[in-house]
């Protein structure tokens, strides 16, 4: 898949090269920062938690001005990361659109492409507004990974595991588990791929029979056999989707549950017994999780994913129609 998204990619590169790179590269860049911002709060947060356990309340005041900087600065980051990210989707759907029309209406026989006004209409703009949205978050993922592995390592070394100082042992746990538990969850959705874009198709095709009908002034005593046929093939195709969903939404609901207690299940005893601060718990507990949720963003964004690549296959269909 990846390589038929550069290839349906290239026109926008071509033609907005400047564009693309250059508001690329600044998005990269407030990503990062938020990135950066989220190792500042995990910081923050073993001092805060530290300074409550200890009840010392100049620092308590101290930190939550440390906090009210680093949010304020995090609300900025955060809102123009989504801003110009839904600006460079919408650029990237204008000009793949006007590249793509003008192929499509130098043809003599644009009747004959099958469903040719959702592929330029519907799928440029799910394109270009998940693989944006997929790339940034993408980009998060693996700097969120590189920023805190060292956290892990460096937390593993001072921080007991069921009582035990293991060197290494956070990161290996939060990579095992979030590896082990995404590898489980993409086989339980494997076929979610296929039904979408299955989908897509039987969706098309139940409007392109209802735009027929629309240009016919043929009376009918009841629902036409054609019709009816493709609102039971709609009706059949969503109804295998449900079930996959079910299936996968209550593996990754379940994975996504388990994983906000097992920092503290391996780090309890350790703070009980006074071998570690609120403040390391907490902190180690959102190292975790921000790398648990790095490790799992694909799968978290599963359904998107799938979504995207039905979306790819009928472009990339459709490109071949026009060649």
């Amino acid at each position: 898949m990846i390589r038929q998204i550069v290839n349906l990619s290239k026109p926008f590169f071509k033609q907005s090269k400047a564009y693309a790179i250059g508001m690329g590269l600044v998005i990269i860049l407030i990503s990062l920062s938020t990135v950066y911002l989220s190792f500042l709060f995990n910081e923050w947060r073993g001092r805060f938690y530290d300074a409550l356990q200890a009840m010392q309340v100049g620092v308590f005041w101290h930190e939550m001005i440390v906090f009210s900087v680093l949010a304020a600065f995090a609300i900025i980051a955060y809102t123009l990361q989504a801003y110009f990210t839904q600006r460079y989707a919408l650029v990237w759907r204008i000009e793949t659109s006007r590249y793509y029309l003008k192929k499509w209406v130098q043809r003599g026989d644009r009747a004959a492409l099958e469903n040719s006004d959702q592929r330029i209409q519907e799928d440029l703009r799910g394109f270009t507004k998940q693989v944006a949205t997929l790339f940034v978050g993408t980009v998060d993922a693996l700097a969120m990974i590189l920023v805190f592995t060292p956290v892990l390592l460096n937390l593993s070394s001072t921080t007991p595991v069921f009582g035990h100082i293991i060197p290494g042992s956070l990161w290996v746990i939060s990579f095992v588990f979030a590896v082990g538990g995404s590898a489980a969850c993409f086989w339980i959705g494997r076929k979610v791929p296929g039904l979408e874009y299955l989908n897509q198709r039987v969706e098309a095709n139940f409007r392109y029979n209802l735009v027929e009908i629309r240009q016919t002034d043929e009376i009918y005593q009841d629902i036409p056999a054609s019709l009816d046929k493709h609102v039971e093939e709609v009706y059949i195709n969503y109804k295998a989707m449900f079930h996959q969903f079910k299936l996968f939404g209550f593996a990754s609901n379940a994975y996504f549950q388990i994983a906000i207690i097992v920092p503290f299940t391996i780090m309890g005893s350790g703070f009980f017994t006074g071998a570690i601060t609120l403040g390391v718990l907490m902190q180690v507990a959102n190292a975790f999780d921000r790398m648990n949720s790095a490790m799992t963003y694909l799968l978290d964004r599963y359904l998107d994913i799938a979504e995207l690549q039905s979306v790819v296959v009928r472009l990339t269909e459709f490109e071949e129609t026009l060649k």
